[in-house]
């Protein structure tokens, strides 16, 4: 149990650290007044430069590519956990990463091929295959 404390000390120590360094990289790239709102006349470059572009001045925007970074984060530091304690299986790991990559770049493609439309009907698709398959699994199994 003491084993598995310090471990899960660990990993919350990697995740505080990685917050911390994107406030400070974000602070330090698009300065204080700017994450509070205060944009005028400001030229970014790099990836400070592209959030701001894309973002079109929001904070939003920036929220959501944070949370995006402190997901690929919590999964460094839990990929980093687990493969510590020798619980990962990397023949069945590394096919499944390359696939979902390679379902990513698919997915990414024809989203931007298709259009809006195509999405919206691909979610509704997907959802509704998932609301039978659970559906079957909970009252016909």
């Amino acid at each position: 149990m003491q084993d598995f404390m310090l471990y899960l000390a660990f990993y919350g120590l990697i995740v505080v650290i990685v917050i911390l360094a994107q406030v400070l990289v974000a602070a330090q790239q698009v300065g204080l007044s700017t994450l509070a709102g205060n944009r005028e006349d400001l030229v970014l470059t790099g990836l400070a430069g592209r959030m701001e572009r894309a973002a079109n001045n929001s904070l939003l925007a920036l929220a959501l590519v944070a949370a995006k970074l402190l997901n690929l984060s919590s999964n460094i530091a839990a990929l980093t956990l687990f493969t510590m304690k020798g619980h990962v299986w990397w023949h069945m790991a590394l096919p499944l990463a390359m696939a979902n990559v390679a379902g990513s770049l698919l997915g990414t493609r024809m989203a931007l091929q298709h259009g809006a439309g195509f999405v919206r009907g691909m979610f509704i698709v997907v959802v509704s295959a998932l609301i039978c398959k659970t559906s079957y699994d909970a009252f016909l199994r």
